[in-house]
């Protein structure tokens, strides 16, 4: 199995995450959302939040899952763990995450640990789980068959499979070269396009529930390499975004507008062939 990126990459963007997401309380901003909730309102607060987390959570979530209290959930590359531990309170279900970078371990356990969950679920070993994740990794291989078979084997039998990778193509794709040169070579854009991505799950013991592009379009897609130009363009791009969630929630509400040019994420979820949870 080819790797298109390597574990100091990770270790790196692990390490900016720890800084993150460790040094603060988890309520640390309460008083000025409190600030703006007061000047915009709830409603307009939460329509500038990210227009593609609404269309997951509120949108898409809801018409495939339901409760699973006490099933297990693994996401594969689970670092920083916020996903993992957002959907586990939602549904119910116990989290477990697999990361290989060391940093990434470290980070992925405190962020269970603030959470009120057992760090050491945060793993080395595979077992059958009822619920596997996989967000933005499988984009960074380029032999995918054995990759996807790993996930399949994780899954008991009539458990969920939700992959979801970044789309680096239509417009996205100059963007990215823009912002990150070393964007574009870390990423498999092959399987980037709806087609080619739902033949990777194309196999007899798997059940499609859904596969397709989700998101309007968002700059926090993107990272920015070392150069002050990429820096700085990214980060006034980023303070940009939520006029445009606005704009999304507002005109779009549940609609939605996916596009292969436009749409940020690929999205497959499906279902082990066996027995119901």
């Amino acid at each position: 199995m080819s790797r298109l990126s390597d574990r100091s990459h990770w270790d790196f963007i692990h390490a900016g995450e720890q800084k993150r997401f460790l040094r603060r309380p988890i309520h640390s901003h309460t008083n000025f959302k409190q600030a703006v909730k007061k000047l915009l309102g709830q409603t307009v607060l939460d329509r500038m939040s990210g227009y593609s987390d609404y269309l997951l959570w509120d949108v898409i979530f809801p018409q495939h899952f339901h409760s699973m209290k006490g099933a297990k959930a693994v996401e594969i590359g689970s670092a920083p763990g916020e996903f993992l531990v957002k959907f586990s309170e939602k549904y119910g279900c116990i989290p477990y995450g697999i990361e290989y970078s060391d940093i990434g371990v470290k980070v992925n356990r405190a962020t269970f640990e603030r959470h009120g969950f057992n760090p050491d679920n945060v793993i080395h070993y595979f077992e059958y789980f009822d619920v596997v994740f996989s967000k933005g990794f499988i984009e960074h291989f380029t032999d995918m068959q054995p990759l996807i078979d790993r996930h399949i084997d994780l899954l008991k039998p009539g458990g969920y499979l939700l992959v979801e990778i970044p789309n680096m193509r239509g417009l996205n794709y100059p963007l990215a070269r823009f912002f990150d040169k070393g964007a574009i070579p870390r990423h498999n854009l092959e399987i980037m396009r709806k087609d080619a991505f739902r033949k990777l799950f194309d196999r007899k013991d798997l059940e499609q529930i859904a596969c397709g592009y989700y998101g309007t379009f968002s700059f926090y897609l993107f990272t920015a390499d070392e150069s002050k130009l990429a820096k700085y363009s990214l980060k006034a791009c980023h303070k940009i975004q939520p006029a445009l969630n606005l704009a999304f929630r507002t005109l779009l509400e549940n609609k939605r507008a996916e596009s292969a040019l436009f749409s940020p994420f690929l999205q497959y979820i499906g279902r082990k062939v066996g027995h119901e949870l």
